[in-house]
């Protein structure tokens, strides 16, 4: 059994450098950041936002602001991305702070696509709070589920699909 874990660790390591090196290689195309799963669904954000948005500059912000994507044009927007995989037993999202115009929710499967897409735009959702913090995802296959405090919407996960397999 050690071995196979072995195994294992080494694969994902070697992943995990792949991907190391296209973010390092290709900033445009995938944020920085050591957070895989935060990294791929802000891919998969950035491929929705391109394609929405075809006619504006679309870029993935400084690490440094508490939204993920700007998008420049005749009117600017920033938009702030959440991912949960399936690999979390708790679907807990990391802290959404305020500052965006457009929260997308993404819910990854066990090989990393998008099983669940949403796109929340009203960022009055705190209620006097600076963040929201343990709020939970919203989960494909439960449609009335994740923290209250969400206005989820519909699963646009069918439209993230048309972008990543045309």
């Amino acid at each position: 059994m050690n071995q196979k874990i072995i195994a294992s660790i080494r694969e994902y390591a070697s992943a995990y450098d792949c991907f190391q090196q296209l973010q390092d290689l290709h900033p445009a195309h995938l944020p920085i950041g050591d957070q895989k799963t935060g990294v791929i669904g802000e891919f998969y954000a950035m491929l929705f936002a391109r394609s929405v948005y075809s006619g504006c500059s679309v870029n993935f912000a400084h690490p440094t602001q508490p939204w993920d994507i700007e998008i420049s044009g005749e009117q600017d927007i920033l938009i702030q991305v959440k991912a949960v995989s399936a690999y979390s037993k708790t679907r807990i999202i990391s802290p959404i702070f305020p500052g965006w115009d457009h929260l997308y929710l993404l819910s990854l499967d066990r090989a990393l696509l998008p099983d669940g897409f949403w796109v929340v735009t009203d960022p009055n959702i705190f209620s006097g709070r600076e963040s929201l913090r343990s709020q939970k995802m919203r989960s494909p296959v439960l449609p009335n589920g994740g923290s209250l405090h969400i206005p989820f919407g519909e699963n646009r996960v069918a439209e993230l699909h048309s972008l990543i397999a045309p």
